[in-house]
């Protein structure tokens, strides 16, 4: 067995995932988790894990739990994984982050040089696997335009819907929320999330709308003049999230809900939580697509396609398989250094590149260059 002690931060589907997939391997992996009984639930997914209760905003909780961790695994929902990875990084602990913050992790890097610590951050698919392509895209050819699409979904079309969430509902409403950052002749443009609604036909899939997200995030800062990210979902969604969005539903006003307080969005996240669980082991699929066009007008890019297997969700597998590659590549110190990195930062390294491909294709997803 490996002497490395591997945390996982979070035991929710990405977490428990990557837990396993590390155990498989010999790791000595322990899950934390706010909730017992979520806890539970990663002990029979991952019979060869310990598990504990944590508390994410005590600070004696990661001093007295991460201890003896040789890396940390962020994969906390991002409200309170901005936190988490700041009290890591103050321990000189080194972290694969995979949480969705609003925040940009890299205010972390200075502190984490002095520290130790070596982070790397926004490990999933998009962002995650999208900027390791989109940086290895724009190393080879001159690229002048960018866009990203991005969806987890279920075969299964259930009104009103016909969404599933695979990941925490409140990081799924933040996408709906958050100003979406676009960069337009090298500038950078702000839009409200859920506009610029286009239709796509995906193969063996059908007609697929896409909206724009705020998924670039450091990507804004690759030498590409125009750039875009859109999230996939079936025809007639976007509609019904802005009809929210209009009802004030999505809205920091604290209110009292059978004496207990809480902001309207985390009500609506819990009431569209139940509306939006997959059922366990039905079809669905998770697709990306990484297009670019270059100076000459030729389009070159990435898809990457799954549909689950072996119990596991294609949005679990596919975010959480590359941040299990970045946490063998951490654990293994083909990725050395201090300071906190975003993904596109090895996009020019062509084995970074084929170990995760490699790592993918073992896994039965699709992964493709076009």
């Amino acid at each position: 067995m490996s002497s490395s002690q591997v945390v996982i931060l979070g035991g929710g589907n990405i977490g428990s995932f990557v837990a396993k997939e590390l155990a498989d391997e010999d790791y000595s992996v322990t899950i934390l988790d706010s909730s017992f009984e979520r806890l539970e639930v990663c002990k029979s997914l991952v019979p060869n894990s310990s598990i504990s209760t944590f508390d994410a905003t005590n600070l004696e909780d990661y001093k007295s739990k991460m201890s003896n961790a040789t890396l940390v695994v962020n994969a906390l929902p991002g409200p309170i994984g901005h936190l988490a990875l700041q009290n890591i990084v103050n321990l000189g602990i080194s972290c694969v982050d995979v949480s969705f913050t609003f925040e940009d992790p890299r205010i972390f890097n200075n502190k984490a040089k002095s520290s130790g610590s070596l982070v790397v951050s926004d490990t999933g698919i998009a962002p995650g696997i999208s900027n390791i392509f989109a940086a290895e895209l724009a190393s080879k050819h001159n690229i002048q335009n960018l866009e990203i699409f991005v969806g987890g979904l279920p075969f299964r079309r259930t009104p009103p819907w016909e969404y599933a969430a695979t990941f925490s509902p409140i990081d799924v409403i933040a996408e709906y929320v958050r100003p979406a950052r676009i960069k337009i002749d090298n500038k950078i443009k702000s839009r409200s999330a859920l506009s610029d609604l286009r239709q796509l036909e995906i193969d063996k899939i059908g007609t697929l709308e896409a909206f724009l997200t705020d998924g670039l995030r450091s990507l804004l800062d690759l030498q590409i003049p125009n750039m875009k990210e859109y999230t996939l979902r079936y025809p007639g969604y976007a509609e019904k999230i802005l009809m929210l969005k209009d009802a004030n539903l999505f809205s920091d006003e604290v209110i009292q809900i059978d004496g207990v307080s809480m902001t309207r969005l985390e009500l609506t996240s819990l009431e569209l939580f139940e509306q939006w669980k997959l059922i366990p082991g039905e079809p669905e699929f998770t697709h990306l697509i990484i297009s670019s066009i270059d100076i000459h007008g030729n389009t070159k890019g990435w898809k990457v396609h799954d549909e689950g297997a072996d119990g596991w969700s294609s949005m679990s597998r596919t975010t959480g398989l590359s941040t299990v590659s970045f946490c063998k590549m951490l654990l293994d110190k083909t990725i050395q250094g201090t300071g906190v990195f975003m993904p596109e930062y090895f996009g020019t390294n062509s084995s970074i590149i084929n170990r995760i491909i490699d790592d993918f294709k073992a896994k039965g997803i699709s992964i493709n260059r076009f």
